[in-house]
């Protein structure tokens, strides 16, 4: 008896940890100021209660499909890897190789991630998300 109470225990502890670690929520999306160049505080919270999916999309592309990292550079202009808006760099993915180049003029390597490697379509579909009001211009 003890037994199944400690695995089931241990199970729900498991469980709701990965959950946990999987949940995306649009605070998280809201904290990072690249998102909110494109989306609203509205629509990331419909997103979150309508379509998770694309709401994690949306976190993945900005956040995950790619890495970014400093190099020396003694001259570069400056850079904040915070204010790093991948949409700009989309046209450089490759479709079934990573693609990686160095930047020295500003000071940073650049890695993307191949679009057959991403787990989400929608953000790679929707490069320039919808902004807000009727125009498609981030604010």
């Amino acid at each position: 008896m003890k037994r199944t109470i400690y695995l089931f225990a241990v199970s729900f502890f498991i469980l709701l940890s990965w959950n946990k670690l999987s949940a995306q929520t649009a605070a998280e999306a809201m904290a990072h100021p690249v998102i909110m160049k494109y989306y609203t505080h509205e629509q990331l919270q419909y997103l979150e209660l309508h379509d998770t999916t694309e709401l994690k999309s949306i976190i993945y592309y900005f956040t995950q499909s790619f890495t970014v990292i400093p190099v020396q550079c003694d001259d570069c202009l400056p850079f904040d890897p915070a204010q790093f808006d991948i949409s700009k760099y989309e046209h450089l993915r490759l479709e079934n190789e990573t693609y990686i180049r160095t930047f020295d003029k500003y000071g940073f390597k650049l890695i993307l991630k191949p679009v057959n490697e991403m787990p989400y379509y929608y953000a790679i579909q929707h490069v320039s998300p919808v902004g807000p009001g009727k125009t498609n211009e981030p604010h």
